[in-house]
């Protein structure tokens, strides 16, 4: 095969997949929420703003009406408090215009993840034993 040949089915073969995808979907994507996630309730929509990298994306936040499990004097607990549980792009806003990136539609595992970092790690033994101390609790984690 000469080279003007390749380039041709190259480009060929470019076009063609560059414009395969143009075409109208046949059918649309429906999200799965299991039953047990569903809430009955009104969600409202509050702005805020993305603080998971310089840019200051707009955000949408779905709130719900639901329960926090929360420590007070080291008494577990559970209180009624607005929950967020969906973030989405703000379209009024002049950076994303209505889009958001992947780092900030997981901006809610931050907040709500269990096995998120909750405190600082402060090392409490010798450099490359791999224990570390949060908060008041001694832990030891694999790195």
């Amino acid at each position: 095969m000469e080279r003007r040949d390749f380039l041709k089915v190259s480009v060929l073969t470019g076009a063609t997949a560059a414009l395969s995808g143009c075409e109208k979907p046949a059918h649309k994507l429906v999200r799965f929420i299991p039953e047990e996630d569903l809430v009955p309730s009104v969600a409202t929509w509050k702005p805020s703003v993305c603080t998971l990298c310089p840019a200051g994306c707009g955000l949408m936040v779905r709130v719900l009406p639901g329960e926090a499990e929360v420590v007070r004097n080291g008494k577990p607990g559970r209180i009624q408090m607005g929950l967020a549980k969906k973030l989405e792009g703000n379209p009024n806003h002049p950076v994303n215009q209505g889009k958001l990136c992947a780092r900030g539609q997981a901006g809610l595992q931050i907040t709500y993840h269990p096995d998120r970092v909750g405190s600082p790690l402060k090392r409490c033994g010798p450099s490359g034993s791999g224990t570390r101390r949060s908060g008041l609790r001694r832990q030891s984690l694999l790195l």
